[in-house]
């Protein structure tokens, strides 16, 4: 029997088809997209109101939700992951800094809450990569003042939207890149380590804290986080085969 997951995303249409079309090439890989509609410090502001003393599923099931969704919801689910983007362009927010730090602490495991797996700036930047030139992706970043414009620049300068002209060794590739730029940002090496290092020292909270240095320098490094579900998923044997 496999482990489902309910795969919480910040969009309806550009999340969904993302996963959708992984779970659709790879059968193992079974889930529920369940849209938020909303950025992850709308998110935060309703888990606040319960002082952080709730779980993920009541948060769900008390927004508006469609019938298909409010069923979606009654399953058992083995993993819940959240996959939201940084969203720092969002001004309403004074704090936005801080609620970062307080949510990937709060979701931190795929077994009770969830595991919160945030894209820098957004979902975009799994098309912010020359497959041609893997290497330049590595130093890749965008500057805080151009990122309410980083749709424009990754249409400029990105691969093909169709989500549909993706295949498994395509998604795969997209694990590689960003799990060799999250090593050579932390690790300061310019290889996949092991699996039971990655495991202890790259995590969402690392990731994080070194993205908030940058913020600090006005720029900050694409990474598309969203696509480590898979090494969270598959574990050690799909890890490995990325080396």
């Amino acid at each position: 029997m496999k482990n489902k997951i309910l795969l919480i995303v910040e969009g309806e249409v550009d999340e969904k088809k993302f996963f959708k079309k992984i779970g659709k090439i790879n059968k193992d890989f079974e889930l529920e997209i369940f849209p938020f509609k909303t950025n992850l410090y709308e998110l935060y502001k309703e888990i606040e109101k319960y002082d952080f003393d709730t779980d993920t599923i009541t948060i769900l099931q008390e927004r508006k939700n469609s019938e298909k969704e409010t069923i979606v919801l009654r399953n058992n689910f083995a993993y819940i992951y959240l996959i939201f983007d940084c969203d720092l362009q969002d001004n309403h927010y004074k704090n936005n800094l801080d609620i970062l730090i307080k949510m990937v602490n709060y979701f931190d495991d795929p077994t009770e809450n969830g595991k919160l797996l945030i894209n820098y700036p957004m979902l975009e930047s799994y098309r912010d990569i020359d497959l041609n030139n893997e290497n330049d992706f590595l130093n890749r970043y965008v500057n805080v003042n151009e990122l309410s414009k980083y749709k424009q620049i990754v249409n400029e300068r990105g691969n093909p939207a169709n989500i549909n002209t993706y295949d498994w060794p395509l998604f795969l590739k997209l694990v590689k890149v960003n799990l060799l730029k999250i090593t050579h940002l932390l690790q300061k090496k310019n290889k996949i380590i092991e699996y039971d290092e990655y495991l202890n020292k790259i995590t969402q909270e690392k990731i994080l804290s070194y993205q908030l240095g940058c913020i600090k320098e006005d720029y900050l490094y694409i990474l598309n986080c969203g696509i480590l579900i898979l090494i969270d998923y598959f574990g050690e044997k799909l890890y490995n085969k990325l080396k």
